[in-house]
């Protein structure tokens, strides 16, 4: 593994202990191509990361217009963090009202219990919502504004019938509610299955629990850390095994794997593997699980905690691990190259 790479994913890392701190600082005394480094970590989405996963020390070695850069961009990564939790904020609050379910996703769920604002990017608001109450959540939507609209040309036009129905039956989510505020489009992205339609456990997961998420300022209602994991695994799956998302090359964009490997460091004290591993097989869902910590493990081969899933999870056949569909034909291709290089070796 290339230093630079190296480096760059350490430093992404949240508690970390002594030794990958050490280890960082070693990194930082050699020798390194700082260009590169550069355009992987803003290709990758993980500038903020990057940076503010280093000390104050290990900032002062990067190189000065660089670290200007990236704190500049974190300035505008929080602002924009901040206005997407004070438009969501009065909609999650018609929700409880009309006692309509949700569980935030991904990013909204992040930037409070992961990371500091500013880290991350989020363009859009993912939300998963109970089939059953879609029309609740289309009439509540719409009353704060929004319409369905794939944004033809930039513009905002509802959606047509088919256009809706064709989304819903065959990707298993909405056309995005849209909204222009402040001369910007702000997008609300609903999944109403957390898996896949052939494997309906939407309601299952609902009836776990749900759990609060909170800081100073914003809360929003999420899966607590066993499904919100599981979920994170499915998604992982979808987009590194379909050609919507793996001819765009969306499927080895790092950040998603790096806030997969930060959600089980934050609650690493209190995972119960061999539970987990229990749920995710009585879900029937183990080999998206083991196929998504497999291709972590190619970024994170030394971590004992994903070495000891792959485990617990390992599947007797394991050729999916390569295959990718071609949507919209009855035709499976193999990947020609790792997810490592894949990765590394590809701009967008």
């Amino acid at each position: 593994m290339k230093k630079e790479y190296e480096l760059i994913l350490n430093s992404v890392l949240i508690n970390k202990d002594n030794a990958e701190s050490q280890r960082i600082n070693d990194f930082l005394l050699d020798k390194l191509d700082w260009c590169e480094i550069a355009g992987q970590l803003f290709n990758h989405r993980l500038a903020g990361y990057f940076l503010l996963g280093l000390t104050k020390d290990q900032q002062n070695k990067v190189p000065r217009e660089l670290r200007k850069a990236i704190e500049l961009l974190i300035v505008a990564q929080r602002q924009q963090t901040i206005k997407k939790y004070e438009i969501i904020q009065p909609i999650l609050a018609e929700f409880h009202k009309e006692n309509l379910r949700y569980a935030g996703l991904k990013g909204l769920i992040f930037n409070i219990d992961n990371y500091e604002m500013g880290i991350r990017r989020s363009n859009d608001i993912d939300l998963l919502v109970p089939e059953s109450e879609l029309s609740k959540l289309d009439e509540i939507l719409r009353k704060f504004g929004y319409i369905q609209s794939f944004l033809p040309e930039g513009k905002l036009v509802e959606a047509s019938k088919k256009q809706k129905l064709i989304q819903r039956m065959n990707y298993h989510d909405l056309v995005p509610y849209v909204k222009e505020i402040d001369n910007e489009i702000n997008e609300i992205d609903i999944n109403f299955i957390f898996d896949a339609k052939e494997n309906e456990i939407t309601q299952k997961i609902f009836d776990m629990e749900l759990t609060e998420y909170k800081n100073e300022e914003y809360s929003v209602i999420g899966l607590p850390f066993e499904t919100n994991l599981a979920f994170l695994c499915i998604h992982f799956f979808r987009e590194g095994t379909n050609s919507l998302w793996t001819d765009g090359k969306r499927d080895v964009v790092l950040y998603k794997l790096v806030d997969i490997i930060n959600v089980i460091r934050k609650y690493k004290d209190v995972f119960n593997i061999e539970k987990w591993a229990t749920l995710v097989k009585q879900l029937g869902i183990d080999h998206k699980c083991y196929y998504t910590f497999y291709m972590l493990a190619q970024f994170y081969p030394e971590d004992e905690l994903l070495q000891k899933l792959l485990k617990l999870l390992e599947p007797v056949d394991k050729s999916y691990l390569f295959e990718v569909k071609i949507e919209g034909q009855n035709k499976i291709v193999k990947r020609t190259e790792s997810f490592y290089d894949a990765a590394f070796n590809h701009i967008r």
